[in-house]
């Protein structure tokens, strides 16, 4: 129901958007329950001229958010949370990491999903979860994406997949050894070092702690300068945080 509320509101206003990831999979019915995949929001890939104008429209139907970002350039704008609703909304300018846009840029998207819905959506779950969700850099996959990858994959030509991107040629061959696939990998020299932190990640805990731990210190490098950078400079980003924290230690 919310996801169509949106949709009506974004066709009347003439926005050029489409729906991405876990909403997408519900909206074209990849699962047989409503209730077999939870999301937390709904993610909304929104074409850059037309970025604002959405932001707005939704700030106008309720739609609020503590604040905007100042300096920190993100791939979505800050989640928009209406009261009477259940999800939250997060409008994408691009699906990747900002600084990574170029790999998997919004204008491919939009030209790519015209043609072949299924194969885009297969190519965002993989991008999202080995960029976004570091999948790359920490070598490793979770059941949640292998599920849905599952049931997008019964739609497509898995030989239609690229798999001189090393991000899908990774992503397939943690597939490969996690469960039954039929899909032949040539893997190069290049990815010699992912499949050995990979298998030793799964194999000596000890190597998995020590891998997780560079991980999340390299994820962080990034991370925290530009949060002290927006926490310097923005008051509303500042109080937000300020608020979490607060909430946080009460809770606690």
């Amino acid at each position: 129901k919310e996801l169509f509320e949106i949709e009506e509101i974004f066709k009347s206003e003439k926005i050029n958007y489409t729906i991405t990831k876990g909403a997408f999979l519900i909206k074209n019915k990849y699962f047989s329950d409503v209730g077999e995949r939870m999301i937390g929001d709904i993610d909304i890939l929104v074409q850059k001229k037309d970025l604002k104008t959405a932001y707005r429209i939704l700030k106008k139907k309720n739609y609020k958010s503590d604040f905007t970002y100042k300096l920190w350039k993100t791939k979505h704008l800050p989640r928009l949370i209406n009261e009477k609703n259940i999800f939250a909304l997060e409008l994408h300018e691009e699906v990747v990491l900002w600084r990574h846009k170029n790999l998997y840029p919004s204008s491919r998207i939009f030209k790519k999903i015209k043609i072949n819905s299924a194969l885009t959506a297969c190519e965002i779950l993989m991008m999202n979860f080995m960029i976004n969700d570091f999948g790359n850099l920490k070598a490793q996959i979770n059941f949640r994406v292998i599920y849905d990858f599952k049931k997008i994959s019964s739609r497509i030509n898995i030989n239609q997949i690229d798999l001189n991107n090393k991000y899908y040629r990774r992503f397939l061959f943690m597939l490969q050894e996690t469960i039954p696939f039929n899909l032949e990998i040539k893997l190069l020299k290049t990815d010699i070092l992912f499949i050995t932190r990979f298998r030793l990640k799964r194999n000596l805990r000890y190597f998995y702690i020590a891998d997780d731990i560079v991980c999340r210190t390299l994820i962080n490098l990034f991370k925290y300068p530009m949060q002290l950078l927006e926490f310097i400079v923005n008051e509303d980003y500042r109080k937000n945080a300020i608020s979490k924290l607060r909430n946080s230690s009460l809770s606690n």
